[in-house]
């Protein structure tokens, strides 16, 4: 299971805007605030802001969510109909067989492997989509004009396989559609360049890191966006924690017909 960070367009005074409030409104040291401000400048972090609940909309004064610490988690006691950026994060979902196939079958030094396609059109159809200026739904099948991804093997120690990729993905669609009055542009796609690292064990048929990233253009939005197409666009998975706040399906998972 791997953990999709985020995807934006967003500069550095866009992620000051929407991530720095937050931290300079919260509990901490001053060197805590400056080195978590520091990472959403630097682009390393995408926050999540909630504020508005539904009898008091966003006065801070009024709000009645509470969040209170119980052991190791979290308990949250309240109501919220709107959390800035949470809809960026989703997770995405490889079966243990399928994890396996990011690797050739001995894996051996400077080795190279291509992934099967059917794998890298997950991603491309569900989670290389544009959750900042238009809506998260799926491309068809018929949209993933490219998915390729070539698994290097840097070294193995022992059971431990660490590896290098590098791919492309290109989507492109031009009757996509709108949503009641959320209207968008019916062209849209990206064609992004994908780069990362990992590790695997083989003993336990599992990643123990993974890192990816998709970066490049990518059209389409919302029919009254005043960004002109293409705009840069990234998205970032890593490997989820262990623990039940990171078992959690996929948002189309439904589409993965397992």
């Amino acid at each position: 299971m791997a953990a999709r960070l985020d995807s934006g367009w967003l500069g550095v005074d866009g992620g000051m805007s929407w991530g720095s409030g937050w931290y300079r409104a919260s509990a901490g040291a001053s060197e805590e605030r400056r080195v978590e401000i520091g990472r959403v400048a630097r682009g390393e972090y995408l926050g999540a802001l909630a504020v508005a609940e539904p009898d008091v909309g966003s006065g801070l004064a009024s709000i009645k969510c509470r969040a209170g610490r119980d052991g190791d988690h979290w308990v949250i006691t309240g109501n919220k109909y709107w959390c800035t950026f949470a809809d960026d994060a989703d997770f995405v979902g490889f079966g243990k067989d399928e994890a396996r196939q990011f690797l050739p079958a001995n894996p051996k030094k400077g080795e190279q492997h291509a992934v099967p396609e059917k794998l890298i059109q997950r991603l491309a159809r569900f989670h290389f989509t544009d959750t900042v200026r238009a809506f998260a739904d799926v491309y068809p099948q018929r949209c993933v004009k490219e998915a390729k991804l070539t698994t290097t093997i840097v070294e193995v120690t022992g059971q431990v396989v660490t590896v290098r990729f590098e791919g492309k993905v290109v989507t492109s669609q031009d009757d996509a559609r709108s949503f009641g009055r959320l209207t968008r542009k019916p062209k849209r796609g990206f064609d992004a360049k994908l780069l990362g690292h990992a590790k695997f064990d083989l003993k336990q048929k599992r990643f123990v890191a993974f890192d990816l990233v998709a970066f490049g253009a990518n059209r389409g939005g919302g029919a009254r966006s005043f960004f002109e197409d293409p705009v840069k666009m990234g998205v970032i998975l890593e490997l989820a924690k262990d623990g039940p706040a990171n078992q959690v399906e996929p948002n189309h998972f439904s589409g993965y017909n397992w």
